[in-house]
């Protein structure tokens, strides 16, 4: 089901207890993160200020005034063969499956600024084109 009324935004630093709550039912109820406690806010204080001063991007989607998921491009694992590796997206488990997540991740595509040859192919894979493309 395709969700109506979406606004993708950046995010504010009033987003992040939303942001938060939504990281910690995955974190809670999946495996999916590998982190074992939800992160508190001042964690997501410091990844917000940290992605704003690499001037990579944090975004939200906002449905009837509420944030309905997240997305960001920060970095993924500190070994330099992931240093172009950079993104993450997470949904208020109620807004799964009505498109949200690629709406997240189409726009945070569009707005990363060009990096090396190497974000060709991780784009790639991100929009679902096979590994050999």
């Amino acid at each position: 089901m395709a969700c109506e009324g979406v606004h993708i935004r950046p995010a504010k630093h009033g987003d992040l207890g939303a942001i938060a709550e939504i990281f910690a039912y995955y974190v809670r109820s999946s495996a999916v993160t590998f982190a074992e406690t939800p992160p508190p806010v001042t964690d997501w204080q410091r990844r917000f200020f940290d992605l704003k001063a690499r001037q990579l991007p944090i975004l939200v989607a906002m449905v009837n005034g509420k944030v309905a998921g997240y997305a960001y491009a920060g970095p993924w694992r500190p070994k330099p063969a992931y240093r172009h590796t950079v993104d993450t997206a997470y949904l208020a488990p109620e807004r799964t499956g009505q498109g949200l997540r690629r709406l997240l991740l189409d726009d945070l595509l569009t707005g990363l600024r060009p990096s090396p040859p190497s974000r060709g192919r991780w784009l790639r894979y991100a929009k679902g084109a096979p590994a050999g493309a």
